[in-house]
């Protein structure tokens, strides 16, 4: 996609379709860290209502929005950033859809915070 300098330390990788493991970034990642997702459809409670928690994290796909794709399955909203989260909160390259929620902000919910979103299709 584009070149990406970072410190490995820094870096969670999300393999397979074990999206379950990105819901563990509101209790495990801090800031500054990386989450590396890799190709899939990802559907399952684990996928859906997921937050950055107000932290300054980059979530990446490995291979873009066209080959990693979070189905909510009208079960819930795919995002919220709801708690401060700056420009310095980063999704990038993932595709969000079948997103629902009664109080809008389907896809992704942005409350009082400024996330960037690059190259998302929502």
């Amino acid at each position: 996609m584009f070149p990406l300098r970072v410190d490995n330390d820094r870096v969670i990788q999300i393999a397979g379709h074990d999206l379950d493991r990105i819901a563990a970034i509101d209790a495990s990642s801090n800031d500054y860290d990386i989450v590396l997702v890799s190709t899939g459809l990802f559907t399952g409670a684990g996928n859906r209502d997921l937050s950055f928690g107000g932290k300054k994290i980059t979530l990446i796909s490995h291979a873009g929005a066209t080959s990693t794709v979070i189905d909510c399955e009208g079960q819930g909203r795919g995002l919220s950033f709801h708690c401060g989260e700056s420009n310095e909160s980063v999704l990038c390259g993932v595709t969000i859809r079948n997103g629902t929620n009664a109080v809008g902000g389907g896809a992704i919910l942005c409350s009082n915070s400024s996330p960037t979103l690059l190259s998302c299709f929502i």
